[in-house]
């Protein structure tokens, strides 16, 4: 059977990148189903087959951040937050949403929203503000989504195995725990009859074939199986690959935006706000409860936080960083004796512009796209905080 040509995954400078490969890219980390059932993530506007070669990351699809966009001739704005939740019931000039979504029709600007996928992703916003706060091993304190296991078997020549196990492992197969790359093979004997269009690798056409192969098992994340796939048949050396897929009882990953880790050395209260502050880059934050004198482990979730706050109460949290607490919620956390530090909605999100820069740096790098801009819009909270002596000065 014959070798089939794997896709060339390097562009060069000469090539325009497509919004659908930006997309492919984004999603292969954080896939769409992780979202929320209420939420609208993906392409919202455009074209997938567009060309770009400027982009935009902004939390908010603002005014400012589509004017940011067209100054700079971006063809495609990145946002965490979505352009709209629901799908409008009319697009007209005179309402604000509706204003905006024509000015980027107009521009030619595509919209994708990376958001609560986002948030549940592993490597995603929960764990990127765990970093920024130096937490280590984080782990899902709420599970929003529990991933669903397979087991992937194919049957590969024994001088191919190891190639194939690579870039199966490569895709997300072969996990378990803090061990990558698990495999599992015996030997048998496969055989075969090519037809006369056939193109074999092995064996002749119109000729029974029986060759020495691997029975080769790997366990794969539901959410993991198609690119595993794409990844088996693009590295083995058949023509056409048999491989049998199984799904197993066995509960898989957890995914979810509520995380909790710990600190390398513990800290006074104080100075956990202090810090936090500084590597946030919050101007000021609202503690609710007690600070407590020690703190070593910490639940953090990035946005509107307050929902969780029972579950974080009866964890072995010490603080709890989010955004967005109301008046009601924050008596509640009081009454559980609950520390919470409140640094603002878009301050907890700030990391999530930051990882999208990061993750369009790094397809940039693999793909060779040299000729692709990237711009980061500021992260500027909706509001201006004016204190008493300005005030009455003013």
């Amino acid at each position: 059977m014959t070798r089939r040509t794997s896709r060339n995954t390097r562009c060069g400078d000469g090539c325009m990148t497509k919004v659908d490969e930006i997309l492919t890219c984004l999603t292969d980390r954080a896939p769409l189903s992780l979202a929320e059932s209420w939420d609208n993530v993906g392409l919202l506007l455009g074209d997938r087959d567009a060309a770009i070669d400027a982009l935009v990351i902004a939390l908010d699809p603002t005014p400012e951040a589509i004017n940011f966009a067209c100054e700079r001739r971006a063809q495609l704005l990145l946002t965490h937050h979505p352009l709209f939740l629901k799908p409008p019931h009319r697009l007209v000039a005179s309402d604000p949403v509706g204003a905006l979504i024509l000015r980027c029709v107009r521009q030619g600007i595509n919209v994708i929203a990376m958001h609560t996928n986002l948030d549940n992703a592993e490597g995603g916003v929960g764990d990127a503000l765990a970093a920024k706060l130096g937490l280590v091993h984080p782990r899902v304190l709420a599970p929003a989504h529990t991933g669903r296991l397979c087991k992937l078997v194919t049957f590969v020549p024994p001088n191919c195995a190891d190639a194939v196990r690579d870039a199966m492992a490569s895709a997300g197969a072969g996990t378990i725990g803090e061990y990558s790359h698990c495999s599992f093979a015996i030997a048998g004997l496969g055989t075969f009859l090519p037809s006369d269009q056939a193109n074999p690798f092995i064996g002749k056409r119109g000729e029974l074939e029986m060759t020495d192969e691997l029975r080769l098992e790997m366990i794969v994340p539901e959410i993991r199986l198609s690119a595993t796939l794409d990844a088996l048949i693009a590295s083995h050396p058949y023509e056409e690959v048999a491989y049998d897929v199984y799904p197993l009882e066995q509960a898989g990953a957890a995914w979810g935006c509520l995380k909790l880790g710990a600190l390398v050395s513990p800290t006074t209260g104080e100075q956990f706000v202090e810090r936090a502050l500084e590597q946030l880059e919050a101007p000021s934050a609202r503690v609710i409860g007690t600070l407590p004198v020690s703190v070593s482990e910490v639940a953090v979730c990035g946005g509107s936080g307050a929902s969780f706050i029972e579950q974080v109460a009866y964890s072995s949290a010490d603080v709890y960083v989010t955004g967005d607490i109301k008046h009601h919620d924050a008596l509640a956390a009081r009454t559980a004796g609950l520390c919470v530090v409140d640094v603002g909605h878009a301050v907890s999100e700030r990391v999530a512009t930051e990882l999208l820069s990061e993750w369009i740096d790094t397809y940039k790098v693999e793909r060779a796209h040299g000729n692709l801009t990237c711009h980061l819009h500021p992260v500027v909270p909706p509001w201006e905080e004016i204190c008493q002596a300005r005030a009455v000065s003013a």
